[in-house]
């Protein structure tokens, strides 16, 4: 199993350090192939890409377009983004 987390965000934020930096390197200490980055291309093969909570629309349009087998993650996503409803169409879980 192969997990892209897609780092771009503010690394102040508890979401992303918990769910990206936190979370990544849990999961390679049970042996889980985890890579984390702020690039799109790098999640080319991944089975997973968790993404965080303020990525764009177009971000999710881009994964789906590179690896569209790969289930997408969205981290604490909020309906108070004018986007999110349209987010929904191309996301396949939610971690909260």
């Amino acid at each position: 199993m192969k997990i892209f987390f897609y780092n771009s965000g503010n690394q102040k934020l508890g979401s992303n350090r918990i769910y990206i930096s936190n979370l990544s390197s849990w999961l390679r200490e049970i042996k889980i192939n985890c890579i984390v980055s702020n690039n799109l291309n790098d999640s080319k093969n991944a089975d997973f890409s968790i993404l965080n909570k303020f990525s764009k629309l177009s971000d999710i349009k881009f994964l789906k377009k590179i690896n569209p087998d790969c289930r997408i993650g969205l981290i604490h996503p909020s309906d108070l983004q004018t986007d999110f409803f349209k987010k929904l169409k191309y996301i396949d879980f939610f971690i909260t």
